[in-house]
């Protein structure tokens, strides 16, 4: 009953709450953005959501261009702004994802919505994640993402996916809230770790033309 009724009943009363609590740190966290790095205020960026349907995901933006104005191709250690590092050390990058809870694409708790170009290369077994809805943050990120490898990550993505309760969204709420709390680096950091199937073609378990090809399937994705 909580998983197929209270769960999306949970999500839009709490978002609601949550944007008209939060306007005012919309406010200045926007202005603050816009004189740090100009104009857009907002990134966006498409997602696999439920059933690997695309989205739109949005937070504040907390990087420079990719390139400089004299043509320097940046690292992205190297495009996070003080501003920036600041917004994701204190999750407030990620607040405008309520919106995207609000409008059904997210919800509070789920799995965290990875790149097009991760979920390309999901075994059978980790698609699992795909079979809800995507969350702000989950079962992996209150057990501590930035110390999880993309394996153990996925692990937890795939129990919580089998074990959605009242109870166990409650639990990851808290859990996430301590590890903010506790100025711990980010909770998730997976965007900052290099994309799955990088990882895959490092360790050898797949090859070049198998990275190749489920790369160029991405591109058709979008």
């Amino acid at each position: 009953m909580y998983k197929t009724l209270f769960k999306r009943l949970f999500d839009i009363l709490f978002s609601f709450i949550a944007i008209i609590l939060l306007l005012p740190v919309y406010m200045i966290i926007s202005i603050v953005v816009f004189c740090a790095m100009g104009s857009p205020v907002i990134f966006k960026q498409k997602r696999p959501g439920k059933n690997n349907e695309l989205f739109t995901i949005y937070k504040f933006r907390t990087m420079r261009p990719e390139y400089s104005p004299d043509g320097t191709h940046l690292k992205n250690p190297e495009r996070i702004t003080k501003v920036g590092a600041f917004l994701r050390r204190t999750y407030l990058d990620e607040i405008p994802e309520f919106f995207c809870v609000l409008t059904g694409k997210m919800s509070i708790i789920g799995p965290r919505p990875q790149l097009v170009e991760d979920m390309v290369f999901y075994t059978s077994e980790i698609a699992k994640r795909q079979n809800v809805t995507p969350g702000i943050t989950g079962l992996a990120q209150s057990k501590g993402k930035a110390a999880l490898g993309w394996d153990e990550k996925f692990k937890w993505d795939i129990e919580y996916t089998e074990n959605i309760t009242l109870m166990s969204d409650v639990r990851i709420v808290f859990d996430t809230v301590k590890m903010i709390l506790s100025k711990k680096e980010p909770f998730d950091s997976s965007e900052d770790c290099g994309d799955y199937g990088d990882m895959l073609l490092k360790q050898g378990r797949i090859t070049n033309e198998e990275y190749e090809k489920a790369m160029n399937y991405a591109k058709t994705l979008y």
